[in-house]
């Protein structure tokens, strides 16, 4: 058992609230924008262009409050609430895991597992899967689900999920545009062996042993892991893919990305 994926395109012909906010505030960032001339650019260079674009503070800092600016004050204010991506990532978590969509993807990873254990002459194979599970106790989202939703909001900006009293939000940025944000560069992010705690224990650890600039984060502790607008900011597949991968190893069993 893995942990699960939902993916939404956003279509802005669809919403025209968020490109009439794009182009309001294009005048903030449209300069920054052009600092990425990605024709240009070599396969091997990709890694020293994203270091460099980490390195221009300033010009990050400044995009930072103009995307800030164009999240807060226009597409939160005009755009419905059953368009707006923060709340459509909310219900999304609060569906999956406490209106059934987590026990639907159980029960039918359950029937999987049936088959193909099923054909086993001994009962090694289904020794082995309870072993598994056995050691996989600490890290693993089981139901009922009564704990507050631990989310990574990769790319944060300003932590829009901390207003959310069922969320421990974890915010990161490369550039941080509020204090409650940590200062992160989730690419190069190393994830270290998991911590075997009680859920209790990892909220408190997440509460308060975190820093900024964050470079190492434990692995399977997160129940959540969203990418908001993030990876058609980077210049190469390969870092994308990265991403998603780190992302995987920061979820706990049965998480949601």
């Amino acid at each position: 058992m893995g942990s699960f994926s939902v993916c939404v395109h956003i279509d802005r012909q669809r919403y025209p609230a968020i490109q009439t906010g794009m182009k309001s505030c294009r005048n903030e960032y449209q300069q920054y924008e052009l600092q990425w001339p990605l024709e240009d650019i070599d396969v091997g260079d990709f890694d020293k262009i994203w270091q460099e674009h980490c390195e221009d503070e300033q010009s990050l800092s400044e995009y930072a409050c103009a995307m800030r600016l164009l999240a807060v004050d226009h597409w939160k204010k005009t755009t419905p609430s059953d368009h707006d991506r923060i709340e459509w990532c909310r219900r999304t978590c609060y569906e999956f895991f406490r209106g059934g969509g987590l026990l639907k993807c159980l029960e039918k990873d359950d029937r999987r597992r049936q088959h193909t254990l099923g054909g086993a002459t001994n009962g090694e194979n289904c020794e082995t899967e309870r072993k598994r599970m056995k050691t996989a106790d600490y890290n693993t989202i089981r139901l009922p689900f009564t704990s507050k939703i631990r989310l990574l909001d990769v790319g944060s900006c300003y932590n829009p999920f901390m207003e959310f009293e069922d969320f421990l939000a974890i915010g990161i940025d490369i550039v941080p545009a509020v204090e409650s944000v940590f200062k992160c560069d989730f690419l190069n992010l190393q994830v270290q062996e998991p911590l075997q705690l009680a859920p209790d224990t990892i909220d408190t650890f997440l509460r308060g042993s975190l820093r900024s600039p964050l470079e190492r984060v434990p692995r399977e502790i997160f129940h959540v892991v969203v990418f908001s607008l993030l990876l058609s900011y980077f210049p190469s597949p390969y870092q994308r893919w990265i991403c998603c991968q780190k992302a995987h190893e920061l979820l706990a069993l049965n998480g949601l990305c």
